[in-house]
């Protein structure tokens, strides 16, 4: 019903994958159980992952800059020691109907409850996704970039893929 429901609803995206029950059954260090899925009247409304990448994917702060030296010696142990692996985990597989707040704070909310001996998560949003809102009930930092698309096609053809939906960008698998 997950893999359903995400390919239904993930296509409303642009760029979303299509999914299926082996390739979660195959995702290294993926648990299915790390799913969080929000149920609405028997019907799926959004669902969630959690994917901790630690044992094949670290992330270190090798040294604070000036600024941040100073910010860490204020904040204590709020901020990751120098040289050593954040424990943190992805948010992955984001999927909420109709991109219903609601839905999602309900869903961050229980997993940072659920998961309050990470450091951190990280999640990837594209700036038009109306789901950024609810980021802002959180303490977040925003970390700006941009998409590229490369593709062995003329730039034509390229163009005819693209259209208005929002970008799906999946952070854990980049």
């Amino acid at each position: 019903k997950i893999v359903d429901f995400l390919n239904t609803e993930g296509c409303k995206k642009q760029f979303f994958p299509v999914y299926t029950k082996e390739y979660f059954l195959n995702l290294p260090h993926f648990n299915i159980n790390d799913f969080y899925v929000a149920i609405i009247n028997n019907e799926i409304v959004g669902v969630i992952a959690k994917w901790e990448q630690t044992p094949f994917k670290q992330v270190v702060i090798k040294k604070y800059n000036n600024k941040w030296k100073w910010i860490k010696k204020l904040t204590g142990k709020i901020l990751p020691q120098e040289n050593e692996p954040i424990k943190q985990f992805y948010l992955s597989f984001i999927v909420i109907k109709n991109n219903n707040n609601s839905v999602f704070e309900t869903l961050l909310s229980r997993i940072y409850n659920d998961n309050r001996h990470y450091k951190y998560f990280s999640l990837i949003l594209h700036s038009k996704d109306n789901l950024n809102r609810s980021l802002k009930k959180f303490f977040s930092i925003k970390y700006k970039s941009r998409l590229y698309i490369t593709e062995f096609m003329e730039d034509e053809e390229i163009i005819k893929m693209v259209d208005d939906r929002i970008p799906y960008l999946e952070l854990a698998g980049l």
